[in-house]
């Protein structure tokens, strides 16, 4: 029911949900480093084949600033796949809040789940991912579930450097 592949081919024709997660490393100013995110957007929207009679959730988990999906992921799969692919697809951003070495724990007993998508309105095959799994669910829009990811990034940023200077 789930497979994990570093080049698509024809995965998403069948698919229900499409899990990105590639690395957004920091650079030396801070930013983040979207070029993964940008490789994997033209690379889904190259293999989404027009014709799909069911919804293909897109869900973005990389920790990505404000604004990314509106501004870079939406306008790439636009331009790299047809309007009629388009419309049988919908873009996530679930962002991850897992730790090394609990990773596997931490999906199953999440301290929320959050959802973003363009109106803030739920989604069913998100819905239908994270069912049986018990804990708050904030369905928001993207830039809500966006900052979201950055705010608990920085406040787990501010535990590590208090911690180190005890």
């Amino acid at each position: 029911r789930i497979s994990a592949q570093n080049s698509i081919g024809d995965a998403l024709d069948d698919a229900d949900v499409a899990i990105v997660c590639v690395g957004t490393p920091s650079g030396v100013d801070g930013a983040h480093d979207m070029r993964f995110i940008v490789s994997v957007t033209r690379d889904i929207g190259k293999a989404l084949k027009p014709g799909r009679e069911k919804m293909l959730t897109i869900a973005y988990r990389s920790t990505m600033r404000p604004g990314t999906v509106e501004q870079i992921v939406a306008p790439i799969l636009s331009e790299s796949t047809s309007a009629e692919a388009l419309e049988k697809t919908e873009l996530v951003y679930n962002p991850e809040f897992l730790r090394e070495s609990t990773a596997i724990k931490d999906y199953f007993e999440p301290p929320k789940i959050v959802i973003g998508t363009k109106d803030g309105q739920p989604s069913a095959n998100m819905d239908a991912l994270h069912d049986g799994i018990e804990a708050p669910v904030f369905n928001t829009k993207f830039r809500e579930a966006e900052l979201t990811k950055f705010v608990d990034n920085t406040w787990h940023a501010v535990k590590v450097g208090f911690a180190n200077e005890i």
